[in-house]
């Protein structure tokens, strides 16, 4: 269970670095590895990043993506989660 959730966490640090160029901080990746999420205030993520992190939610059928991008009303922030699908609560639950 633990090297495939390390998996899952390194994927969603190298799509966000490859696709959109967003880099994450030491305190950011803790949250990830934390909490399974995190959060983003819109003036973090330049706006080519958001438009190619959400061209890429679109053009990715969800049963080959290991997370999802959620923008909060509240505090109009992005939240980047990790997807937990059939297959990946299976996986992690083992």
């Amino acid at each position: 269970m633990v090297d495939r959730y390390s998996e899952l966490i390194e994927e969603i640090v190298e799509d966000l670095d490859l696709q959109a160029g967003v880099k994450l901080t030491e305190q950011q990746l803790l949250t990830l590895r934390r909490t399974q999420q995190i959060s983003f205030a819109k003036d973090e993520l330049r706006p080519d990043s958001v438009a190619v992190i959400e061209s890429y939610i679109r053009n990715t059928a969800p049963a080959e993506r290991v997370w999802d991008c959620y923008w909060s009303l509240s505090d109009s922030s992005f939240i980047i989660a990790i997807r937990l699908e059939k297959e990946y609560v299976r996986i992690m639950l083992m």
